[in-house]
């Protein structure tokens, strides 16, 4: 069997025309699987503080991680600048305050962002200079250091692991000379074995502890977004012939009734019927029956364009979209499928079967009309085929058909 291609979401996705289905028909499914991740006042606030859009669930925890630490270090660099401006140390408040300034920058800047990681690595950056220059003056009160212990599970959570393993060994490493460099480089002294050891050992503890705790945040982000992939996907899709069902055809047609708003031009549906399937089911069984709308759904897909629409209306009927198609190029297009599925012999285990379908059509012009009498009209053709003696393609207006 031809690998399944989803014609209508392929081709309407380059072109900006299709919205996710999922979220009309799933969207409960997620917003209740992430209720109580959102339940509490405090993360609601840091995420309004943080963001305009509305984030994946990954991006939200990231966002949320960073959002705190930028907020701690806005909120101890004002504390800090006041501290030190009690003690007329100027230089020490300006310091504190320019970088209060940075992370409030920072913060604006990753607000008005859906996708944040750049921002984030710019941050990890600004706290890499900035613990450096705390653990170098650690060196004349050495409790300063234990600032470094926070860097691990903040940058982890912002990173994720490998963006998080490169920016916590960079710190780890710069952070290890600034410890031990000596004269002429520095003027203090460096720390002592005992508190260089006791900093190896407990902040390789904390990265690794961090590192698993991230691994496994990340599973289960991958799990959750390849459970929402499947709910989209039965969301909108017929489980037997996997195209389009009927309420995401719908759906696609309002969209395209939208655009023809805007842009004014034509799009046509197709309406096919098996001919004679009941007897075909009541001969050879609804095992038989399945694979020829299995079958014909595949010719259905190799005779359209990526940007059309085809889907199971219902029983053995299909409704195909055709995008910026009139009426003419419609009856070409039906007259093709036609005359592929009466050529195609469709072999279930020793029978060949041979098929014929009958095809309505008809075309919206205007904006004006409503794709729900577009849908009339091709149901109508459709009958006026059936009533003409099948294997046909008749269209709206023509003889015998309203």
């Amino acid at each position: 069997m031809p690998k399944e291609k989803d014609n209508c979401s392929d081709g309407m996705a380059e072109r900006g025309m299709l919205k996710p289905f999922f979220k009309i028909r799933s969207g409960r499914f997620m917003k209740s699987a992430f209720s109580s991740y959102t339940d509490s006042p405090v993360i609601r606030t840091l995420l309004r503080l943080g963001t305009l859009h509305d984030l994946d669930p990954e991006e939200k925890h990231r966002r949320l991680v960073t959002i705190f630490v930028l907020l701690t270090g806005i909120g101890v660099t004002a504390f800090f600048s006041l501290f030190h401006f009690l003690f007329e140390r100027y230089f020490i408040v300006s310091l504190n305050l320019t970088i209060s300034g940075l992370f409030i920058i920072c913060l604006l800047v990753l607000r008005r962002r859906r996708e944040g990681r750049p921002v984030y690595r710019i941050i990890t950056l600004l706290f890499i200079v900035i613990l450096n220059m705390i653990i170098i003056e650690g060196r004349k009160e050495i409790s300063y250091f234990l600032w470094a212990f926070l860097f691990p599970t903040a940058v982890f959570s912002a990173l994720g692991k490998r963006d998080g393993s490169i920016a916590n060994l960079t710190f780890f490493f710069t952070s290890l000379f600034g410890m031990t460099a000596g004269k002429p480089l520095f003027e203090s002294e460096p720390y002592s074995s005992q508190i260089l050891t006791r900093y190896i050992i407990a902040y390789t503890a904390i990265s690794v502890i961090t590192y698993s705790y991230e691994s496994s945040q990340q599973t289960l982000f991958l799990y959750m977004k390849r459970e929402k992939d499947r709910f989209e996907k039965a969301a909108k899709h017929d489980p037997l012939t996997k195209l389009f069902n009927r309420a995401a055809l719908q759906q696609r047609m309002t969209e395209e009734h939208q655009r023809q708003k805007r842009l004014g031009k034509p799009f046509s549906l197709i309406l096919c019927d098996i001919d004679h399937f009941k007897s075909l089911n009541d001969t050879y069984g609804h095992d038989c029956g399945d694979f020829i709308l299995v079958n014909l759904a595949e010719v259905l897909r190799g005779q359209l364009r990526e940007l059309d629409c085809p889907a199971r209306w219902g029983g053995e009927e299909f409704l195909i979209l055709l995008a910026d198609t009139d009426q003419e190029h419609c009856r070409i297009v039906a007259e093709r499928i036609r005359r592929q599925i009466e050529g195609t012999a469709f072999r279930y285990g020793d029978i060949t079967l041979s098929l014929t379908i009958t095809l309505g059509l008809s075309t919206c012009n205007s904006a004006e009309e409503n794709p729900e009498e577009a849908i009339k009209k091709a149901d109508q053709a459709l009958y006026a085929g059936k009533r003409k003696g099948r294997n046909c393609v008749v269209a709206g207006g023509d003889p015998g058909c309203p």
